[in-house]
């Protein structure tokens, strides 16, 4: 093939391809019927006039009505089709059963009559291109599988060790990533979502309530307490420059410094958090504090959190949740020594299906 051929066939692709990562943005906002006659639509302001100036709309009127039936099979029904159908699947998916076509056809026209000799050449194309959709279907669904596993991560990480739920919830993990290292990816995305549902199950006992403080009435006067020196210690200040730390931690996976406002974290949790951030490129984390409890040497923070984590494979996850934070103050500041976390809804950028954000503990 010469370089002008060669252009041709990658732009071919390029436009053959592309829409449908289009189309599923569009859906998300639009009605896929829509989507559907917009792309006729284009479609006929851009040809159209290209066909009358060539003369080919003359004979048009002879043949209305096999036009209109090939319209309708053709493109109507079709489009509307794949737009309706790209509100549930992704467009890679999406793509990898368009690339099916000429295969199908292949295939299926020697049952019509149709005996075009394929020659060595064609062969040579059609296993090449089945080939390459075979590899196109691992890849999605390792994409799905990685997907999965990182949601069981998050809720692994919210979970309590000592829960019933937990030690399923390990042999399950266990399970998909065997199926994982097999290539057995449909598989192992099921072992993970059920790992998931097991992970979100095995929540830490909820905390007792506390008896209110009771006041003690003075049997004598008490004289009046000394006001606060300018120079005494500004306790909520001190307690924002520590979540500020645990977010910083966080966001550079720095597990040295998250162990140092959090001291309390176990080894267990330590290598959770480790086996998390390998699989992450990137986690940022919006922590809106609304309010600060001091109790002396107690305190609690309470507020939203909203993660936005940036997986290697190329997904995103988007979290919302509330939270409270219990601190204590020690010889060396106040440090974190419980979270408590709820999700508010599901993660955005996974399947809907994934039941990894229900309440419990995180990093």
């Amino acid at each position: 093939m010469s370089g002008r051929a060669w252009i041709a066939f990658i732009s071919l692709g390029l436009i053959w391809g592309v829409p449908y990562f289009f189309i599923k943005l569009a859906v998300q906002e639009m009605s896929p019927f829509v989507v559907a006659w917009s792309r006729l639509l284009l479609a006929s302001v851009i040809l159209l006039p290209i066909a009358w100036r060539r003369g080919a709309l003359r004979s048009v009127g002879t043949h209305l009505a096999p036009i209109c039936a090939f319209a309708v099979v053709e493109f109507v029904i079709p489009f509307s089709a794949i737009s309706l159908g790209e509100q549930w699947i992704g467009s890679s998916v999406t793509a990898i059963l368009i690339a099916l076509v000429p295969l199908t056809v292949v295939l299926s026209s020697r049952f019509f009559g149709l005996h075009e000799r394929l020659g060595p050449w064609r062969a040579a194309g059609l296993v090449l291109g089945l080939v390459g959709v075979v590899a196109l279907v691992k890849r999605e669904q390792r994409s799905a599988a990685d997907s999965a596993r990182a949601q069981m991560v998050a809720a692994k990480q919210r979970a309590s060790s000592s829960a019933p739920d937990f030690a399923r919830a390990l042999d399950t993990e266990r399970q998909g990533g065997a199926m994982y290292t097999q290539a057995s990816f449909p598989e192992a995305t099921a072992s993970f979502r059920a790992a998931t549902e097991l992970f979100a199950k095995a929540l830490p006992p909820p905390e007792p309530p506390k008896a209110p403080p009771v006041a003690a009435t003075p049997s004598v006067p008490v004289a009046p307490s000394a006001p606060a020196t300018p120079g005494a210690p500004n306790a909520r200040a001190e307690i924002r420059t520590v979540l500020e730390t645990y977010v910083r931690a966080i966001e550079t996976k720095n597990l040295a410094l998250l162990q140092q406002v959090r001291p309390g974290l176990t080894s267990d949790e330590i290598n959770r958090m480790r086996v998390a951030n390998e699989i992450k490129r990137s986690h940022k984390v919006d922590l809106k504090v609304d309010e600060i409890t001091v109790n002396g040497d107690d305190a609690h923070a309470a507020g939203r959190r909203e993660d936005d984590i940036s997986l290697k494979e190329g997904q995103r996850i988007r979290q919302e949740s509330k939270f409270v934070y219990t601190l204590k103050r020690g010889s060396r500041g106040w440090t974190i020594q419980e979270t408590r976390e709820d999700a508010l809804k599901a993660p955005r950028g996974t399947s809907a299906a994934d039941p990894a954000s229900r309440g419990g503990r995180r990093p």
